[in-house]
């Protein structure tokens, strides 16, 4: 079985998403859980980029809104 730490791609985050909820004994419930936080702690570490970006003099300009931005959290 891959570590957590080993994760460095798309493929070895795949297969470790697949083996460790059968380490763990875990449900396919349990494990779509732990797929969903990974995923949204993801997007919230991007979520300062973003929001500078909003911040900025470009999107000002053209009158852009971080509201859309914001209702997918």
């Amino acid at each position: 079985m891959i570590a957590a730490k080993d994760i460095d791609d798309e493929d070895s985050l795949w297969q470790w998403l697949t083996e460790w909820p059968k380490s763990k004994d875990m449900d396919e419930d349990a494990a779509a859980k732990v797929a969903i936080s990974i995923t949204h702690r993801i997007a919230l570490q991007g979520f300062p980029l973003v929001w500078k970006w909003f911040s900025g003099k470009e999107a000002i300009e053209h009158d852009l809104s971080a509201l859309p931005f914001l209702r997918c959290f």
